[in-house]
Parts: structure tokens; C-alpha cells; sequence
């Protein structure tokens, strides 16, 4: 009969094996602490793989049905695309930014108007304490507004990189992959190949249900402000259809707008809007959502809630826009260095 081991013993690893899991601890500690003091840079890279990943979804099915390549699969995506928004903008630009002006000019006088009325009412008054500090008034209306329009050069540059950036990962993904795999030790690269197939099957999925809860929604909401009289249906219908892009705080943040609005109406027609929002989300919630989850990645409430946290504390508002697909690289990424790499090791 073998004797036992010192580390079968002891129940402890080796002491290379120890210095070995201590120096990789360090160096995601590292890791963490440069994307953390670089957050900008990492949400904007961040970002581009997300568009990236979006046109390699329209373009690898036209390669494959029309036998094009993949640089002229992806250059008739990106006209088709640029084509479709300069229609867009064509027919409908002129009155979405009217109308999105107007929601601008008129939120102050709206949500005074709803102080006032809330001010009379005793419940009133106590949501208008639990708000205070939420919103802001009058007076500071124009001050929020030009310090928005001082961040609009900053926006559009921080798009302009994301696009650019995107548009190169998509040109020639491989090459960037494996750059990727090669910056790390031989022994991982097979399971970090493996890991970037599944991040990049998983987002795509995620993205291409995320797009079909938005388009949904957006419409939803956009023809049941039109059907209730509501002034601006159109914009915040596309509001309503853009921020379903950020779980949960997005869906209230769209409805905000909205109901104010339509207070301005009257009491009634913002209690009518709110029932419109609280129906569509129930309707997403049981009916949309599940249909979605049978093909597209399911994140789990909880994990959804904890990223909105986490990445918010860790960038900003940048982290809660991209919380949701950040939280399913993580996801992955864990299920394939610890659940079947270190727990599956040891089984």
C-alpha cells in the first residue's frame, strides 16, 4: 500500500503551485486596478467589441448566404446600415429633434406644474420629500442644460472612437484573437480560446434579444403615448426603446419624461401614462422576456441588480450602460477558469 503524500497530508498544494496561484491572484488584482484607473478607455474598448460583435452578427449570415467574403459582407453591412439611418433621418430627423427640443423645453414647466399639485396633497408632500434632490427645479433647469450641451463634443468624440474601433475589430476579428491568446502563457491559450468563443456566441445572443426588447418596447410605448393624446409620442417612444438597453433604471428613467409630460395635461392622463409603462413592463417581464430567454443568454435578476451596483460604483455612468453584457463576460469567463478549470481539475 502507497503512504500518503506531504500535500495529500497536509491537504495543501505544492509550493509551486501556491506562488504559482498567489502570482495570479496579484496580477488580477493588477489587472483590475489599471482598467479601474483607465475605466474611460476600458468602457470605450468595451463598447467597440459590443458594436463590433453587433455587425459580425449582420454580416457573417450575408457571407454565407451570398458566398461574399467577410470584408465585403461587412462593407455592404455597414452601407446598408448608413443608408438606412440617412432614410431615417431624412424622413423623420427634422421632427425628432423638434419634438426631443420641445421635451427639453418643456420638462421644467412640467415637473413644476406636478410639484405644485403634489404639494397640495399630504402623500404629496412626502414623495416630494423622499424626491428631494432627485429633480431639479426652474431655476437650475437652464444651468443642467448647458452643462449637457458642453458634454456634447465629448459624446460625440467618445462615439465617433467607439465606432471606429468597432469597425476595425469587425474588419478582421481573427487577427486581434489571436493576439489576444498569443499574450498569454502557453498552457492557458487552449482554455482561453474556448473562453473567447463562448463571450463572443453569448454576447452576440444577448445583443441580438437585447435588440428585440428594444425595438418592442419602443414601439409598444411610442403607440400608446399616440393613442392616449400624449405630445411628443414619437421621441419618447425612442427614448422609452433606447434605454430598455439598461436594465431596470432604464425603463423608470424613459417613463420620468412621460409621465411629466403628460401631467402637464392633467393629473389623469400622467396617471394613464404610468399604467401604460407598468403594463408594458409586466408584459415584458411574463411574456416578452422568457420568449427571449429560450434562445438568447439569461442573466439572473439578482446578477443583473449586483452589476448595475458594481460597475456603476467602479465607472460611472458609462458602467451602468454596458453593466448588463460586462456582468455575461464575467459570468463566462468565471464558468470557464473556475467552475471547469480549477473545480474541474480537482474532480
Amino acid at each position: 500500500m502507497n503512504e500518503p503524500t506531504k500535500v495529500e497530508v497536509a491537504g495543501l498544494s505544492s509550493p509551486a503551485s501556491f506562488t504559482k496561484r498567489v502570482l495570479i491572484i496579484a496580477a488580477v488584482v493588477a489587472l483590475g486596478f489599471v482598467i479601474w484607473r483607465l475605466s474611460h478607455i476600458f468602457i470605450l474598448v468595451f463598447a467597440g467589441i459590443v458594436v463590433a460583435m453587433v455587425l459580425r452578427a449582420l454580416a457573417d449570415p450575408l457571407a454565407a448566404a451570398a458566398r461574399f467574403s467577410q470584408r465585403w459582407a461587412l462593407t455592404a453591412v455597414v452601407l446598408a446600415l448608413v443608408g438606412l439611418i440617412a432614410l431615417a433621418v431624412w424622413f423623420f430627423g427634422e421632427r425628432i429633434a423638434r419634438e426631443f427640443d420641445q421635451i427639453l423645453a418643456q420638462l421644467p414647466q412640467a415637473w413644476a406644474r406636478a410639484r405644485t399639485w403634489l404639494e397640495q396633497h399630504q402623500c404629496g408632500r412626502y414623495v416630494l420629500d423622499s424626491l428631494s434632490g432627485t429633480f431639479i427645479g426652474v431655476d437650475q433647469a437652464g444651468g443642467a442644460l448647458a452643462r449637457l450641451a458642453t458634454g456634447t463634443f465629448g459624446v460625440i468624440a467618445d462615439i465617433v472612437i467607439i465606432l471606429v474601433v468597432g469597425l476595425y475589430l469587425a474588419a478582421e476579428p481573427g487577427l486581434y484573437r489571436r493576439g489576444l491568446v498569443k499574450l498569454t502563457p502557453p498552457s492557458a491559450r487552449a482554455r482561453v480560446s474556448t473562453t473567447l468563443d463562448a463571450v463572443g456566441a453569448a454576447l452576440r445572443r444577448w445583443l441580438l434579444g437585447q435588440s428585440l426588447a428594444m425595438l418592442s418596447i419602443g414601439l409598444v410605448i411610442g403607440i400608446g403615448l399616440w393613442a392616449l393624446g400624449v405630445p411628443m409620442a414619437l421621441a419618447l417612444g425612442i427614448l422609452a426603446g433606447v434605454l430598455e438597453f439598461i436594465p431596470y433604471i432604464g425603463p423608470f428613467c424613459a417613463a420620468i419624461p412621460a409621465v411629466l409630460i403628460a401631467f402637464a395635461q392633467s393629473p389623469f392622463d400622467a396617471l394613464y401614462v404610468a399604467l401604460l409603462f407598468f403594463a408594458v413592463q409586466e408584459l415584458e417581464n411574463w411574456a416578452l422576456i422568457p420568449l427571449i430567454d429560450r434562445w438568447a443568454v439569461k442573466l439572473p435578476p439578482a446578477l443583473t441588480i449586483l452589476s448595475l451596483v458594481i460597475f456603476g460604483v467602479l465607472f460611472g455612468i458609462p458602467g451602468i450602460i454596458v453593466a448588463a453584457p460586462l456582468m455575461i463576460v464575467v459570468m463566462i469567463v468565471v464558468e470557464k477558469f473556475y467552475i471547469e478549470g480549477i473545480l474541474g481539475d480537482k474532480a
